[in-house]
């Protein structure tokens, strides 16, 4: 059987580089839909009706599952993982240009990720803590998260002028500088997630529970501190890639639908749904709870 031209599907048996990517990528995507599937079963279960922040969530594991096809796609039709050599051998230039299209897809889709899953966890914290104060800060911190979402968004689609110059460097025009934007953009979404994530403690701290219990309730509210919060790019002298570590653009979503799904069965706490609404004071008549639970 002939091998296909102009692609690098042949090449994966020696690509461990990419085999590596596709092997970790695969196992954290099927962790994700595992939690998201015992989250919306918990939902059922519960006989509680889709949350906004159970959309947030679906919508950005749908919009991660299309950055696995362009990771998928980078290995296979690009030859991330390769020597350049070989790439060039193979793909020619055509193989570059198709690089940097699907590498800018692929950022589009990361950022969506981020905002989405930033909103789907602030959402659940108005659903849940009812505290005047608490609120006033979920609801700055929404607003600082959706800006940044949008600055995100936009200064990455529109680094060069014109767009296409991202990966056509031959037209003329002018471009940003990316190491810049990444920076900017992984040190507020850092800041940002620290902020959430440490936003329930003093809330949980003041429950009428066992510190036992507060310990395990707010070590699912920090458990996504214990994961790097950006991608790394690693160059290699003469390889052609984009190598990822850790996180690999879907632990932050399974962090988030994996303490959400916890929370929402009452896991680590012991308490049922009335149970721990009361220690949290939260006013089973006030609108608000209601429309998160119809």
């Amino acid at each position: 059987m002939s091998m296909p031209t102009g692609t690098f599907v042949h090449a994966l048996g020696h690509n461990w580089l990419g085999q590596v990517d596709i092997a970790v990528q695969t196992i954290l995507l099927a962790v994700v839909f595992v939690i998201l599937g015992f989250r919306l079963w918990s939902r059922r279960r519960l006989h509680i009706s889709l949350q906004g922040n159970d959309w947030f969530i679906v919508v950005a594991t749908i919009v991660m599952l299309g950055r696995y096809v362009v990771e998928l796609l980078l290995i296979l039709l690009c030859g991330m993982g390769l020597h350049a050599d070989e790439v060039n051998r193979t793909g020619g230039s055509e193989a570059f240009v198709r690089f940097k299209k699907l590498t800018y897809i692929g950022e589009l889709l990361w950022v969506t990720v981020l905002g989405l899953t930033q909103l789907s966890i602030l959402h659940y914290y108005l659903c849940r803590f009812q505290q005047p104060l608490m609120m006033r800060l979920i609801y700055v911190t929404i607003g600082l998260c959706s800006t940044l979402w949008i600055a995100s968004l936009l200064a990455t689609a529109f680094i060069c002028t014109p767009s296409r110059k991202v990966w056509l460097a031959s037209l003329e025009g002018d471009c940003g500088s990316r190491n810049k934007l990444h920076t900017g953009c992984a040190l507020s979404g850092l800041i940002l997630n620290i902020f959430i994530l440490l936003l329930p403690l003093p809330v949980i701290r003041n429950m009428q529970l066992a510190w036992s219990r507060k310990v395990s309730l707010a070590s699912i509210y920090v458990l996504g501190l214990v994961r790097p919060d950006q991608d790394r790019v690693v160059p290699h002298p003469r390889r052609f890639n984009l190598w990822v570590y850790s996180r690999l653009s879907f632990v932050q979503c399974r962090d988030s639908t994996g303490y959400n799904c916890c929370m929402s069965t009452g896991a680590g706490t012991g308490e049922s749904e009335d149970q721990r609404d009361n220690r949290m004071h939260i006013d089973s008549s006030d609108s608000k709870v209601r429309s998160c639970h119809k």
